[in-house]
């Protein structure tokens, strides 16, 4: 922003009700016929909704890797019992 650039920036604010919520703060240079900034306009919006969505959907990508981690090695174990019974059912007595 300082450069004159726009910005884009996700950032925590407090409302006026004194809650906090995630916002999306774009600025963008306003410029004169000569180029010069003659002032910087920022549209804001609430993006709270966007981020607790993402924040869930983050946790249940977590949960389900676990999920699959766990059923792979009961799995990996279920296999291994069944080819000790078999070994053992082959084995000359």
């Amino acid at each position: 922003m300082a450069a004159g650039e726009p910005s884009e920036d996700e950032m925590r604010l407090r409302r006026a009700d004194g809650e906090y919520r995630w916002f999306l703060v774009r600025t963008a240079p306003l410029r004169d016929e000569s180029g010069k900034i003659i002032k910087m306009v920022w549209r804001v919006y609430d993006i709270d909704d966007r981020k607790r969505a993402e924040e869930q959907l983050k946790s249940t990508s977590e949960q389900l890797r676990a999920l699959s981690a766990r059923l792979s090695s009961a799995r990996e174990q279920e296999g291994t019992r069944i080819a000790r019974e078999l070994t053992m059912s082959w084995a000359p007595r």
